[in-house]
């Protein structure tokens, strides 16, 4: 019995780690990089709005309600101009990725960069953050390195190429890796069968409808049969994606469901502002087509390899990541669904609308541990948080007729100010406690008139008037009453801001 048993996990070991080719893995690790630098610049252009001191976040306060963000590299002593370096290093660093240069330290020390960075603006994390810290996790465990080397191309590129076209890695932490891959799809495709509107065919075009959409007002009720299609090929087609991992190569379903991810990744890209989480996605393409790429190339798929099939320790870490990451995305079964924490039903003892409290999926915290943050339960959320917040402001100085001013100057037209807009208006992401919640808001209204104060020192009263607008069930478009969200005046270095939804608190604003 024990030799059968001993039998058995040798072929597992055998059948995990059989060899593949290094080249696919190291096409992905040149992508990775090349989106990396992008996605680092983008956080080096957004310091000035989120990882500043005098940015959009109070990071203090947000240490103080979420006390495991403080386990990062980053410090609230850090100005601007550190944060900008940071990013402008972990920018350039990425090309040691593209060149194939000490790729391993380097995967380690973005991978820090970005979990500190995620961390840090942890309010406003989306699935871009999620996506990109996790490829660079993987970067540090797959064998990369080994092909796709510019030195040795400059040295001697007819025997480089050749000797890269050869070159064999053990297979083990390439078919976690596509372990990882297939969660993503089935986990977010199954989860959209749980939500209403999902079921109803009017889930994405509620999601077009919101400001993260490049162009929310351009989707009107009269496209929503059209936009119901892609709804349902969306929930039809996402559980399906993961079949592409276990296809042998060259079958026709495979290429098949290869044209619908392409399709469906770019559809992404071109209306919403999460490009880097599906560039990330795509970019896997060479290791999920690695023996079609390697028989393009001339290369026996089945060739004979020296590499031993063997558990080392970067597979076992795999294996473990892998393991524990499965069962936190299985333990979000008895967590309840974003709906039930709705803005509707979170209502305090005294009527006013308050931050809902969820339970806590145990399994998140060996992966916090480790730097990871990740849940696939993608755009589940749209039947509660789907929100376009339409603005009218306007400053009066008491002499002229009252100035109509752009939403945009006041609220930056990005998706992080998207998700801070939310917590004004009770959309809530993060568990802010209740009794913290006004003051929360409170600050956050203050940090949005200080930012339009820093470029107009001295203006009348602004008053911000917002009209929230929601989509339900068969599309049907809500729209609240407009209400006054905030007033303020800009003076010299201070803004004085009053917030009537927020028991007329009043708050005065250091904008230097």
């Amino acid at each position: 019995m024990q030799f059968r048993v001993r039998a058995h996990l040798t072929k597992a070991v055998d059948s995990l780690c059989r060899p593949t080719h290094a080249l696919p893995i190291d096409i992905f690790r040149v992508l990775v990089g090349l989106l990396s630098s992008a996605y680092f610049f983008h956080l080096f252009a957004q310091v000035g709005d989120f990882s500043g001191p005098d940015g959009l976040i109070d990071h203090n306060l947000t240490r103080q309600l979420f006390w495991y963000t403080r386990i990062c590299l980053f410090d609230p002593g850090m100005t601007a101009e550190m944060f900008r370096f940071v990013f402008l290093f972990a920018a350039i660093a990425s090309w040691g990725l593209v060149i194939g240069y000490r790729v391993k330290p380097i995967a380690a020390a973005l991978f820090l960069i970005a979990v500190s960075a995620y961390r840090w603006n942890f309010i406003v994390i989306y699935v871009d953050d999620a996506i990109m810290h996790l490829v660079l996790f993987w970067l540090m465990l797959l064998p990369i390195g080994r092909t796709l080397v510019l030195s040795e191309w400059l040295r001697d590129r007819n025997s480089a190429v050749e000797r890269w076209k050869q070159e064999m890695v053990s297979g083990g932490t390439v078919h976690c890796f596509l372990v990882n891959s297939a969660l993503v799809y089935l986990v977010a495709g199954l989860w959209k069968w749980t939500s209403p509107m999902w079921r109803d065919g009017t889930a994405l075009y509620a999601a077009l409808r919101m400001p993260i959409s490049y162009a929310p007002d351009f989707w009107r009720p009269d496209q929503l049969p059209m936009l119901r299609i892609a709804n349902y090929g969306a929930m039809i087609l996402e559980p399906l994606l993961p079949l592409m991992l276990i296809l042998p190569a060259k079958n026709r379903l495979k290429w098949v469901l290869f044209a619908g991810c392409v399709g469906f990744h770019l559809g992404i890209i071109a209306t919403m502002m999460i490009p880097y989480a599906n560039l990330a996605c795509l970019a896997a393409g060479p290791i999920i087509f690695r023996h079609e790429i390697m028989s393009w190339l001339g290369v026996s798929i089945d060739k004979e390899s020296k590499v031993p099939a063997q558990l080392c320790w970067r597979t076992q870490s795999a294996l473990a990541f892998v393991a524990v990451l499965t069962m936190a995305m299985a333990g979000e079964v008895r967590i309840p669904s974003w709906r039930f924490a709705s803005r509707e039903r979170a209502v305090t003892g005294d009527g006013r609308v308050g931050f809902m409290k969820t339970e806590h999926n145990i399994f998140y915290t060996p992966l916090w541990f480790i730097g990871v943050a990740q849940s696939y339960r993608l755009f589940d959320w749209v039947d509660d948080r789907n929100f376009h917040s339409r603005y009218e402001i306007t400053e009066a100085n008491g002499r002229n007729a009252p100035r109509h001013i752009e939403a945009v100057e006041i609220f930056p037209n990005t998706l992080r100010s998207v998700l801070l807009q939310g917590y004004l208006h009770d959309v809530t992401w993060g568990r802010v406690p209740r009794n913290r919640a006004d003051e929360f808001k409170a600050g956050l209204a203050a940090r949005f008139a200080s930012r339009f104060c820093r470029t107009h020192p001295a203006t009348g009263l602004i008053q911000v008037r917002s009209q929230l607008e929601r989509i339900k069930l068969h599309g049907s478009i809500i729209r609240e009453n407009p209400e006054l969200l905030l007033k303020f005046e800009c003076q010299h270095s201070e803004a004085s801001v009053q917030f009537p939804r927020f028991d007329s608190t009043r708050v005065v604003a250091d904008v230097r």
